[in-house]
């Protein structure tokens, strides 16, 4: 999604929005399978719960800096974190093969 949205050369603002519902909508429609298949939610109750404080950090943080950044450099910035991810994810991938 984050791809998709990098290159429609939206605004940063744009982009954000987009992201926020997104990831808001698919996090309710998880927890709604996850509650119809009957899927015991109390350790990831406490597991989001634990993760709260830096969930509301993160969007304090990210409010205060949004302004402050140019589109050019959140465009660049975004693409650094995706490229980081995908190669989290390789490496995690790697090493579940070993």
């Amino acid at each position: 999604m984050v791809l998709f949205l990098l290159n429609q050369g939206w605004s940063k603002e744009e982009m954000r929005a987009n992201l926020s519902g997104y990831f808001l909508l698919l996090a309710l429609l998880a927890l709604a399978s996850l509650a119809l298949a009957g899927v015991t939610m109390g350790h990831a109750t406490r597991q989001a719960a634990y993760l709260l404080p830096a969930l509301v950090a993160g969007v304090f943080v990210g409010s205060r800096l949004m302004p402050r950044v140019t589109s050019d450099v959140h465009r660049r910035i975004s693409a650094v974190v995706l490229v980081l991810t995908g190669l989290d994810g390789l490496g995690t991938g790697l090493a579940a093969l070993l």
